[in-house]
Formats: C-alpha cells, sequence, structure tokens
C-alpha cells in the first residue's frame, strides 16, 4: 500500500484501540501481538545474528509485517542491541551463540548504598550506580564515551525508522513502547534486581520506601505533570497515550503492594482519569491477588495485559479495566491453525462484544515453540475480518 492508504489504515487501527480501551464497541477487536524475538526465527534467523546486526532487525520486523496482519506489536523491534552494549568493552552479556546468551546479574547498587540513594538519587546514580555497573567506567577515555554516543544514537535511529517508517508508513501498524514506570519497579528491574529488593523489603523496608518514593519523584513525576500539560483528552495518532510495565508486583504480598507500591501507580493512574487519556499497562505473573486496588479505576482509563490468571476469571472480577489477552501459548504452539482461531472467536464473543476487550498472546512470544506460523497467520487474518 502507499503512504496515504498506510496513514488512513494506521489511524483506524488506532480508534480501534481507543474504542475497546473506552469501552465503546468498536468496529472490530483489535489484534495487539504479544510477539518478540519470536520474529527473528521465523525470519530465519538466529539470535546471535539479530542481536549484532540492525539490518537483519530490520529484514525481519518488515517479513513479520508482510505475512502477518497484526493490528499493532508490542516491541518495536529492538531487543538486546549488542552493538550498542558492547561499545565500551565492559558488556554484561556473553554471547552463547544461535539462540541464547548469558546475562550476568549486575545490578547498580548494594543494600549499602540506599542512604545516598534516597538523600540524591541522581547523583548516586553518577557516583556510585555508573562504576559499579560498569566496573571500567573510570578507565574510558572521551573517544570511548564519544563511540558510545554514537552507538546509542544509531539504536535511536533503528527505532524510529521501525516505528515511523516501516510499521506506520509502510503497513499502517503501531509497534513501539517506551515505559513509564514507578520507583519500585526501577529498583527490582534495574538498580538492585529480584534480589536484592527481595532482601530490602525483609531489612530495609522503610529505607527502600524512601529510595522508592525519591525515584517517583524523578522519574515519574515529571511524566504526571508532562501528561497535565497537554490538551485534555486522547492523542488520536496513538492507541493509547503512555506504557506502562507492572512485573515487580510478583515479589510483592498485598500488604507490601500497598505500602510501597500503589500510592505511587495510583497517583499515575489518578492522572490519566484526570486528564482523560488512556493507559496500556504490560502485566505479567497473577494479577488477581491485586484485585482489589484496582477497583477504585474508572471505567475506560486502563488497559491490562493477562497472562498467569484466566482471562476470563479476571473479567468476572473486574467490569472497568480492559483487558489484553485470550490467545494461550500453549495453544498457539502444539494446536492446529482452527483450534487458534476458535480460541480467538471464543474470547472475542465472550469478552469483547461491548468493548474492553483486546486480543493478544498471554505470554511473550519469544523462542520459536513459542507459537506456529501458520497459527500466527490464521489469528491475525481471522481477527482483521471479524466484524462486531
Amino acid at each position: 500500500m502507499d503512504k496515504k492508504q498506510a496513514e488512513a489504515l494506521y489511524l483506524e487501527r488506532c480508534k480501534l484501540f481507543r474504542d475497546t480501551i473506552a469501552f465503546k464497541k468498536p468496529a472490530r477487536i483489535p489484534y495487539y501481538a504479544n510477539i518478540w524475538t519470536w520474529r527473528w526465527t521465523d525470519a530465519g534467523y538466529t539470535v546471535s545474528e539479530v542481536c549484532h546486526d540492525y539490518e537483519k532487525v530490520k529484514i525481519a520486523m518488515d517479513l513479520f509485517f508482510s505475512k502477518y496482519k497484526v493490528d499493532a506489536v508490542v516491541d518495536s523491534g529492538v531487543r538486546n542491541p549488542f552493538p550498542l552494549v558492547n561499545t565500551l568493552g565492559d558488556s554484561w552479556y556473553d554471547d552463547l551463540g544461535k539462540e541464547k546468551f548469558n546475562c550476568d546479574d549486575k545490578y547498580c547498587f548494594e543494600a549499602e548504598h540506599l542512604d545516598a540513594m534516597k538523600e540524591n538519587f541522581l547523583k548516586a546514580l553518577w557516583e556510585i550506580g555508573q562504576f559499579k555497573k560498569f566496573p571500567n567506567a573510570k578507565k574510558y577515555t572521551p573517544e570511548q564515551y564519544a563511540q558510545a554516543a554514537k552507538s546509542l544514537q544509531e539504536l535511536f535511529d533503528v527505532r524510529d525508522w521501525l516505528v515511523h517508517d516501516l510499521a506506520r508508513g509502510k503497513y499502517g501498524c503501531y509497534c513501539g513502547w517506551t515505559p513509564n514506570v514507578v520507583g519500585f519497579e526501577v529498583m527490582y528491574l534495574f538498580f538492585r534486581g529480584i534480589k536484592g529488593v527481595s532482601l530490602d523489603l525483609r531489612r530495609n523496608p522503610q529505607k527502600l520506601k524512601e529510595v522508592c518514593l525519591a525515584i517517583d519523584e524523578v522519574i515519574l513525576e515529571p511524566v504526571n505533570e508532562k501528561l497535565r500539560s497537554l490538551p485534555r483528552g486522547y492523542d488520536m495518532e496513538k492507541p493509547f497515550d503512555e506504557f506502562s510495565l507492572m512485573l515487580a508486583h510478583t515479589v510483592l504480598s498485598e500488604k507490601q503492594f500497598a505500602d510501597i507500591y500503589w500510592p505511587a501507580f495510583k497517583k499515575y493512574i489518578d492522572t490519566f482519569v484526570e486528564t482523560g487519556k488512556q493507559l496500556f499497562v504490560f502485566s505479567e505473573g497473577n494479577w488477581l491477588r491485586f484485585a482489589d486496588f484496582f477497583d477504585e479505576v474508572p471505567r475506560g482509563v486502563v488497559a491490562l495485559q493477562v497472562e498467569l490468571d484466566d482471562i476470563y476469571e479476571v473479567r468476572k472480577r473486574n467490569k472497568t479495566i480492559t483487558l489484553c489477552g485470550g490467545l494461550q501459548n500453549a495453544v498457539m504452539s502444539r494446536g492446529t491453525p482452527q483450534e487458534c482461531v476458535e480460541m480467538a472467536k471464543r474470547a472475542i464473543d465472550t469478552l469483547g462484544q461491548e468493548g474492553g476487550f483486546i486480543l493478544s498472546e498471554n505470554k511473550m512470544c519469544s523462542y520459536p515453540n513459542d507459537a506456529k506460523s501458520e497459527n500466527v497467520k490464521a489469528v491475525a487474518e481471522f481477527a482483521s475480518q471479524y466484524w462486531l
């Protein structure tokens, strides 16, 4: 299709998402493909090949959009970019070839650094965090930093091409994510890791909470302020206004969630309520045990990825959040195309007749056996033609 046709299709797809998140009956249910590095092997490459070569990233993404009629895909296509992480010669990745690599459990801070993080988070990041993460950083030359900056810009350029020129400009499809997360997620994902925050929750819960608040002030509060500065209502050139992650809740009890996670996340969600905007939350693990907290979220504001919980049980429990899922990876990987289409039809008929449902795989499709090509093609074709 030409650029004009692609742009019209892109805006049509954005409206499908907007309507369904708002619990307005859409023309059809959008298919938001939770498909990640599976695309690489589907294109005939190994994981190692694509991690080292941006041109292969482009080819694999182009092939994916040409084969499958998805409305959107979660990942922008650039994942584990070795050209960037290897620039300074201080990588924490070991390339094992073909389909895998090893990532060291290497984080920026120890428990002894919590006080410094609480007092001045950015200063601690510059004076402690970067040297803990990159032990050789004190030896980096200006030329190495310049090369790293150049490599980072190359990554941005590739991502922009994938998102704007390829996905939107050629196929009328949305892709890409830039998540905004609460402070506890930052600690869990980057600064202390799963083991670190789990120990902090037992040994230093108050300090951990104070550090998370300090991070929220630096990272999340500017996002809230930006949202309030924009015109009220949706940006119809996007399927939702912002993207967030909910991963770290898996290590928390309900009491801990209420104390250290929910206050910041609720404040973030309240900003969307206040400004008339919509938030997509990519969640992993079980969510139902935290459902009580979300009862106060108004209808039509939040969309949530459902992974381990039964999505039909989640709908019975909550009537105000748009649910994303319905496609079991076990069926997508081992079932027939007809079985996968029947699974998609059941989800749409049961959950999506009045909006509030987005079709997607329940788990990230990352490895070759996570799905069959013919099954993805059958589901995408069905969803593109199943008008409500």
